[in-house]
């Protein structure tokens, strides 16, 4: 499956970046109908123009989290469109010294995941990176060292499962605590009064067990798993 992937990836390469595109021919209804602005209209309509003046036969187009969702969906592997943010919830986070082929990265802002990319191993990235640029291969430090800044494990490709999360003693923390915990928060559930502070407390446990009652074919037993992961990672959109 990794060569498979890979295979992918590299064959989308020149592909177009529109907002929320997963695969879809490149067209002017396509950026009309997808994109946020008319600003990104325009920059999204010159990629496609230089493409095609270029000899691109048939452009398709992707977002960043939609060049990966769009081939784990058609091959079974997710059940549902996955933001950035949620790809990032079902991954084991690993450190950039840990990369191997397939590993994703992402980009961190401070306070949310909003960008990611796929390594491909060889110190390279292919990435669907903006309306200016497209779908691209480029070195892990093209744009320069601190541009990825978080690493994940994806559990297709022989990976463990990410942990679950639950109220334990010791309590348990982590950044994958404080994702689960952004992510409620932006659903409007209330986690505490520290917000997403990676801490798993019994506020964060309601939180977790209110989601959860509220969702179907969720047991609402306070744990954060994979179910859960692909239930909070649906309800949210990329920032790029």
């Amino acid at each position: 499956m990794k060569e498979k992937f890979i295979e992918y990836l590299r064959s989308r390469i020149g592909s177009a970046y529109v907002w929320g595109a997963q695969g879809e021919r490149c067209t002017d209804a396509l950026i009309e109908r997808r994109e946020t602005s008319g600003e990104n209209k325009r920059r999204a309509r010159a990629f496609m123009q230089k493409r095609l003046a270029e000899g691109a036969q048939e452009l398709l187009a992707y977002d960043c989290s939609g060049l990966i969702a769009a081939f784990l969906l058609e091959n079974g592997l997710i059940k549902h469109d996955l933001s950035s943010r949620g790809l990032f919830s079902l991954c084991t986070e690993i450190g950039r010294a840990e990369l191997k082929s397939c590993d994703l990265v992402f980009r961190h802002n401070g306070k949310k995941i909003h960008h990611v990319g796929v390594y491909i191993g060889d110190g390279e990235v292919i990435e669907s990176k903006g309306r200016d640029a497209g779908v691209v291969s480029a070195s892990i430090d093209a744009w320069g060292k601190g541009y990825w800044n978080r690493y994940g494990r994806l559990p297709f490709f022989g990976a463990a499962e990410p942990r679950e999360l639950k109220l334990s003693s010791p309590m348990m923390q982590g950044n994958d605590v404080a994702l689960m915990q952004m992510q409620l928060m932006s659903l409007g559930y209330d986690v505490g009064e520290a917000g997403a502070d990676g801490r798993f407390g019994r506020r964060t446990e309601s939180a977790v067990r209110l989601f959860k009652q509220r969702a179907s074919a969720l047991r609402p037993d306070g744990i954060c798993g994979a179910d859960m992961r692909l239930a909070l990672g649906i309800a949210l959109e990329d920032g790029e």
